[in-house]
Order: C-alpha cells, then structure tokens, then sequence
C-alpha cells in the first residue's frame, strides 16, 4: 500500500517536474518505479533524447519543499491522493488500460472503486428532452441496484445520469477535464457538492488546473477505463461520446447505446453505434443483466417479512411494506390495501423513507428500497 513518501515522490515528478504522462511512461520502462527516477541523478538522464535540458535540470533537483504542505491543504480539504502503484486503492479496471493517469486526485467521500461495478453514462450537452429523461431515468434505475454512475459532470446527459442517481440515493462519480476544486461548467457547483456528499470527483489534473479543451478528450479515457460499460444515450456524429464509446470498446468494456428519433442529429452517433458495436438499450434492465453479480437484492421478503431478523417493524410498518414492491404504487391505493388513516399512512410512509427502506417518485409513488 502507498505511504506518503511514495505520494511525495509522485508529486515531486508530476507537479514540481512538472513532466507529461508520456515521458512517464517512457522513464517508468527505463527506471522501472518512480523511487529510482526519484534516485537518478543529472547525468542518468542525460543519455534520454525526449528530455529537454530543462526537464534534466527538475529531475536532478530533489527538493520537497513546499509538498508537505500541499498534501497537507488538500487532505483538510477532502482530497485524497491515489498513486498507480496503489494496488489497494487505485482502480484495477483504468490501470488494465494503455494510457492510465499515474495520479488521481479524489475529492469528496472517497470510494474504493474496486468494490464496485461502475457504469458510464454519457452524451449531448445540448441534449434533447428526450435524451435528458432517459439519462436521468436510467442512472435512476442503474443506481438503485447498487451500481456506480460515472460521468463527466457536462452539460445536459452528464447532468441528467448524476441527477437520477443521487435522487435513487446511489453513488455516483464525476471526473474533471480541470483541478479538482474547479467546477466546470460554474452553474454545476451545487450538483458537484451534492456528488461530493456520498460520491467523489476525479481528476489527473493537480489541483487550480483551468479545464482546457483538449483536457475533456484526455479525461474521457478515465471514464470509460474505470467502469466496465459505457452507455451513450444521446450523441452527434462528432461527439466526444463517441471517444469515450470507442475508447471502451478498443478495451474490451461494454457499449451501450440508446436509440433516437433518426432525423435527429443527436441520435446520429447513438445508432451508429447500435449497429456498429452496441448493444441496445431501452430499459436500465438491458444493462443489468451483464453484472447480475453485483445487483443489490432487495432488503425485504414479502412473503416472510416478519422474520427478517436484521430489521425491527412495527405491525403497521410490515403491514405498509408487505403491499409494496419494486414498481411504485400511488398513495391512494396503498391506503386501500392497508385501511390505514392517510394521516397515520403519511407519517409511517414518511419514517420509512428516512430509514431508506422505500424510496417515493413524482405523484406520490412509492416503492421498496433496492
């Protein structure tokens, strides 16, 4: 496992060094781990023709100052470090891929990727109202089986399948093209607090990095590579979904694609994709069924509720939760089937909720917890 002088000499060689991720890679074939490029001295690097003279000059300059104090400001902010030789905490699934990030900076409630299934969702920013409610309802139904939404925080799809899964009460990821206490786009920065309480945001990029256009490309290999599908609900022809989709392909991950109207040019991509590489998605099951492994079974046997000795109900409560299943039931017929007083029912269906047993929808729906 990473201590924090490993941390620190990864720091020292991508922020103080400041060297690109391609000449990482080309120093980790030589030196074999970051410790002995830490170690080399000037004339180590001299012989290597992709440095200039200036990199040679960082690389034989060892100093730590300053670092401390930067991993120091980040922890008290909620960032954690993840470095690539991290075996325990940085995500097995992105490091199978050819152009992993060597550090991941973590911001919010840090979550071992590695004990999840995550799924990308992905798509138009100027999506259609379609799209949106798709996105949204998808991410919705994904999350409630105890699967990982990721997605880039963008405009319109992006929003959409981070929305759905937070209302599901589900973890959900961002990862950044910027710093990871940047938020881009600005009018996100509620949606990236919400992420942040039960989820994180992701980011290659040390922390006051302005989100640059060749940035969004870059990080789009970080989506795909830490989840094993990617669903692209809405995309144009030459969307940067369709990096992400082709990205997860070249990686043997999954592609999923949503159907669209086809004179639309945001369902363009999308159907290009079903008949190229796709599988077709109209229900969140379509996806489900390839990680059947890692869906959440419901908390509640309807037909032995009563002996469920991990929970403690009252009569009233097993009697409210015995009508209730996966599709949600409006209000009105659950005071039927249980000839409760609506006052009685409300505050029951209420504590329920808080308890996340159920979970309620628009229009006063509700339906057991997944």
């Amino acid at each position: 496992m990473n201590n924090n002088n490993n941390i620190k000499k990864w720091l020292w060689l991508t922020v103080r060094c400041a060297i690109s991720r391609k000449k990482i890679k080309a120093l980790l074939e030589i030196f074999k781990s970051v410790d002995n490029i830490y170690e080399a001295d000037f004339n180590k690097f001299k012989p290597f023709k992709f440095l200039t003279d200036e990199e040679r000059e960082k690389l034989a300059n060892k100093t730590m100052n300053g670092i401390d104090d930067f991993i120091k400001t980040l922890s008290d902010n909620q960032v954690k470090i993840v470095t690539s030789d991290n075996e325990e905490e940085y995500p097995h699934l992105l490091k199978q891929t050819y152009d992993y990030p060597y550090v991941l900076y973590c911001r919010g409630k840090f979550v071992n990727l590695n004990n999840f299934t995550c799924v990308a969702m992905v798509g138009a920013r100027k999506a259609t109202e379609y799209g949106l409610n798709c996105a949204k309802n998808l991410a919705y139904d994904i999350a409630k089986s105890g699967i990982i939404i990721v997605s880039g925080m963008a405009y319109g799809i992006d929003t959409a399948a981070h929305k759905g899964a937070l209302e599901a009460r589900g973890i959900t990821v961002a990862v950044l093209g910027c710093g990871i206490n940047r938020v881009y786009p600005q009018s996100n920065a509620s949606l990236m607090k919400k992420i942040m309480e039960t989820g994180m945001v992701i980011s290659e990029y040390p922390p006051n990095t302005e989100p640059l256009k060749h940035h969004f490309p870059e990080r789009n290999r970080i989506i795909s590579g830490i989840c094993r599908g990617t669903v692209v609900v809405e995309a144009a022809f030459d969307s940067g979904s369709l990096i992400t989709a082709n990205i997860a392909n070249e990686t043997n991950r999954d592609v999923f694609a949503v159907p669209g109207n086809i004179n639309s040019l945001y369902s363009k991509g999308t159907n290009s994709l079903i008949k190229e590489c796709a599988y077709v998605v109209t229900e969140a099951d379509d996806i489900l069924c390839h990680y059947t492994d890692n869906r959440k079974k419901s908390s509640f046997d309807k037909e032995n509720i009563s002996d469920n000795k991990n929970e403690e109900f009252s009569d009233k409560e097993k009697l409210v939760l015995s009508v209730l299943g996966g599709e949600p039931v409006h209000i009105d017929k659950i005071l039927e089937l249980t000839n409760l007083d609506f006052s009685e029912l409300s505050e029951i269906l209420l504590m329920l909720e808080v308890d996340e047993k159920i979970y309620s929808t628009a229009g006063n729906m509700y339906a057991l917890s997944i």
